[in-house]
């Protein structure tokens, strides 16, 4: 049904058609329907022969007029039925789309309604048909498949199983009455009644279910009840429906899947059924699965901005970055709300799963510019941009996230490490110790902490100065005050005593060029230090401190003899 026929039948077109007020005409008096009996609406059969698809609904409806008394079930006529669909814009002869039968059938005020295919075989024709009770489109009975060399005969075959299909009607309403007065086991006794008149009841097993999932039945009794229903009718929706619920209580996520998938098949066009199975496919780790399910729908409906955004987030899942942000993009140009921080925040990051962190701190530094005062965000946009290799940028962006949020901790120790690679020590000691201020974890910051003596120690190494030795040792000892295992522990006690072996050296060697005792008084301190820490690193560093020990023994006498020359 093309697209631009969908409109909605005008009050005063269907009461035009359904009139049923007595008129002479000559002698002929019009049938006048019972106002208790049921009203039944025969849709226009779905068929590519255009002509066979109105003339199997004529039948369909001369049988059942002929086999079914008026007074006890009202079929609509065909006629009436063709100049509602002409006055309404839609052509009678094609076949309407479910939500429109239903409209019609609406307005028509019919309780039940029938809708099915014709196909033409070798040997006559076959009609697959299905009653929908108005008052629900899922409380669908399938009909026995009819065949008959001539298209009255096949209509027959129809009428005979429907009269069958029928009889468990009564019982179905006594169980939807009991219910909604919440008696469980009345309404079950009731449908299984209905089961009995027609034993391929899916209208009486239905309400069964519903009467299981509400009074909180076990999932093993409900999915028993499904199985039967999807055994008659596999496209049933109300049985896929609790058979996913039931799933997903028991755990089996594979079935749960499986069940979603046959759910969408039942009702392929579907968009919030699709948006709906798509997040629960990816919320099980089926996002494999869900990707071929969305995409499609995407296609059949670019415009849904519901179903764009569940691909977005599909993409995601399914690792597809490239395409994810991509459609991420187009996404927030179709409906600008949706560019809101979780979207900047997932924008830059999936931008950096694809390892373009350019683009995602482009994407961060939009998002920063909407959402300022968001310290994650600034976060993001720093690790984005030093992942780019924009250094400068990086560091404003962790010094922004910081002053936003001062018990932000990582922020303070990726700078710490930046500010460090810069050579800017002092400044990456104090974001470290800003970043265990704020709550960082003691074990990490020690280990930041332990690499930026590392780099102190190393510079001044090359520089051989005492000043520079010296500035290893607030580090080392915080990062040894805050360590919580041994390991962290051991590398800051090497780092304090390999620096106090260099600055005793040093010192050693300025008090034999300048004979001063004050020299040699420093270089007898930190061979104590030395002689302390130097045995406590060797943990971490077993090899340097084994060919450090033996200096230590030699050092003493030295710097003792210093001391006794120059301190008199």
């Amino acid at each position: 049904m093309a697209r631009q026929h969908r409109i909605r039948f005008s009050m005063a077109t269907a009461l035009t058609a359904v009139s049923v007020l007595p008129m002479v005409l000559g002698a002929q008096i019009v049938r006048v329907p019972n106002p208790d009996a049921p009203r039944m609406l025969v849709a226009t059969f779905k068929t590519t022969d255009k002509k066979l698809a109105g003339q199997t609904a004529e039948a369909v409806i001369s049988r059942l007029s002929a086999d079914i008394p008026f007074r006890a079930l009202w079929v609509l006529p065909r006629a009436d039925v063709v100049k509602a669909l002409e006055g309404a814009g839609y052509p009678s002869d094609e076949a309407l789309a479910p939500t429109d039968v239903n409209a019609l059938a609406k307005q028509f005020r019919a309780d039940e309604y029938i809708e099915g295919t014709v196909t033409k075989t070798a040997t006559g024709f076959k009609l697959e048909a299905r009653l929908v009770l108005m008052r629900d489109a899922e409380l669908v009975q399938p009909l026995a498949v009819a065949e008959g060399e001539k298209l009255d005969r096949a209509a027959a075959a129809l009428s005979r199983d429907l009269q069958e299909a029928r009889k468990q009607l009564a019982a179905e309403k006594s169980c939807t009455q009991a219910g909604r007065e919440q008696k469980w086991d009345a309404a079950v006794l009731a449908a299984k009644g209905g089961v009995t008149l027609y034993p391929r009841a899916t209208l009486t097993r239905i309400c069964e279910l519903n009467a299981y999932v509400r009074a909180g039945k076990p999932s093993e009794a409900i999915l028993a009840t499904v199985d039967e229903i999807l055994k008659i009718d596999p496209r049933s929706k109300k049985a896929l429906v609790a058979a996913a619920d039931a799933y997903g209580k028991t755990g089996n996520i594979d079935k749960k899947v499986e069940v979603l998938t046959e759910l969408l098949a039942s009702d392929p066009t579907n968009a919030r059924l699709q948006e709906q199975i798509v997040y629960e496919l990816t919320q099980s780790g089926k996002a494999d699965k869900a990707l071929p399910i969305i995409s499609k729908a995407v296609e059949e409906n670019p415009s849904d901005i519901g179903l764009v955004k569940a691909f977005w987030l599909v993409l995601g899942a399914s690792k597809d970055y490239k395409r994810a942000v991509k459609v991420g993009e187009e996404m927030v140009s179709m409906d600008t709300s949706l560019a809101d921080l979780q979207f900047f925040k997932k924008l830059a990051s999936t931008y950096a799963l694809d390892s373009n962190f350019a683009k995602g701190a482009e994407a961060a530094a939009k998002g920063t510019a909407k959402f300022p005062k968001d310290a994650e965000l600034w976060t993001i946009r720093g690790q984005l941009e030093k992942n780019s290799g924009q250094t400068g940028p990086a560091i404003e962006s962790f010094k922004k996230a910081i002053e936003i949020d001062t018990k932000n901790s990582s922020s303070p120790l990726q700078l710490a490490l930046m500010l460090a690679d810069a050579n800017q020590m002092e400044e990456a000691f104090k974001y470290a110790r800003a970043a265990q201020v704020a709550g960082g974890d003691p074990t990490q910051v020690a280990q930041v902490v332990n690499s930026l003596s590392n780099k102190t120690f190393r510079a001044a190494q090359a520089s051989k100065s005492i000043d520079d030795y010296k500035k290893v040792f607030p580090m080392a000892y915080y990062a040894d005050s805050i360590a919580k295992d041994d390991g962290a522990k051991s590398t800051s006690h090497f780092f304090i005593g390999a620096s106090s072996i260099q600055i005793a050296l040093a010192a050693l060697s300025d008090a034999d060029a300048k004979k001063s005792c004050d020299a040699a008084k420093i270089a007898q301190e930190y061979l104590g230090i030395a002689g302390v820490s130097l045995p406590r690193g060797g943990r971490a560093q077993p090899d340097l401190v084994g060919k450090m020990m033996p200096a230590l023994g030699q050092l003493a006498p030295a710097i003792e003899q210093r001391t006794k020359a120059f301190c008199k």
